[in-house]
């Protein structure tokens, strides 16, 4: 079976009204630590967590108008672009690193006990 999706009693589709809210918004607002606490309100001490259709639609939904939404995602986008390169960084240094660090151990490159401090 050749398909884009498949729908269970599992799934909530969310659809926004674009009059009042930006997709991209609810995504980041849902995926919230606020939001997951409403819903471990209403999951706590169960076996296996789940969220009905009518205990999602007791959930409290926060817009803010939409320019404001527009703001905090551009906030949020900049801020995840900061760590995604911080993250570029790190990695090429680790990669750096691990072959200073095998130069060093097999000799290929000496090291000076000499410490050229002030």
């Amino acid at each position: 079976m050749d398909a884009d999706g498949l729908v269970t009693a599992d799934l909530i589709r969310l659809r926004a009204l674009p009059s009042l809210a930006i997709p991209h918004w609810l995504s980041i607002y849902i995926n919230s630590p606020a939001f997951a606490a409403c819903v471990r309100r209403i999951t706590g001490g169960i076996t296996r967590p789940k969220v009905t259709l009518a205990d999602f639609r007791k959930l409290p939904l926060l817009l803010p108008p939409r320019d404001e939404q527009q703001r905090i995602e551009a906030v949020l986008q900049a801020g995840h672009s900061g760590i995604v390169d911080a993250q570029i960084e790190l990695r090429k240094l680790k990669e750096l690193k691990s072959g200073l660090m095998s130069d060093v151990l097999t000799g290929r490159v000496r090291v000076s006990s000499d410490l050229d401090l002030p």
